[in-house]
């Protein structure tokens, strides 16, 4: 909800990463209205992926949507800074190891720590054993998504 909603920069954004716009004026007189599934959802942690890989944001978005997790997709970690405010910091991060332009998720992720996130993975189709693991992940997980610790 905004009332920026015609500004082409934000609605490109929006587009590229599943949002919907909706404009800020037509909730003056709206009425919330706390159901279960609400209640729900408001101790749900928001997962975070962080991949150049538009099949893997695919994958995981179909994975999310069964589970009933609220999934963030972005294609490096400088996109996802762009809106780190919007999440809080105990949201789940999984950061691919490989991004674009030779950039290695476990060294740019420390930008993402150094804002005070605190639950960073690595996702990587590499095995364990062959990365040094940084102070700032939490752990080295496959490129499948697995909810159930979320």
């Amino acid at each position: 909800v905004t009332s920026m909603h015609q500004d082409e920069e934000i609605q490109k954004k929006c587009l590229e990463n599943g949002i919907k716009i909706l404009p800020k004026q037509m909730f003056n007189k709206a009425k919330v209205i706390k159901t279960e599934k609400t209640m729900k959802s408001d101790i749900v942690k928001s997962v975070v992926l962080i991949d150049d890989d538009e099949l893997m944001h695919m994958t995981w978005k179909m994975e999310a949507e069964k589970s009933d997790i609220r999934l963030s997709t972005f294609k490096s970690v400088a996109d996802f800074l762009d809106v780190a405010s919007d999440f809080t910091n105990d949201s789940v991060i999984y950061v691919d190891s490989n991004l674009s332009d030779g950039l290695k998720g476990e060294i740019e992720s420390e930008k993402i720590a150094k804002l005070g996130f605190y639950e960073i993975h690595l996702a990587t189709g590499y095995s364990a054993d062959d990365i040094d693991k940084p102070e700032w992940i939490k752990s080295i997980v496959g490129k499948r998504p697995n909810f159930t610790e979320v």
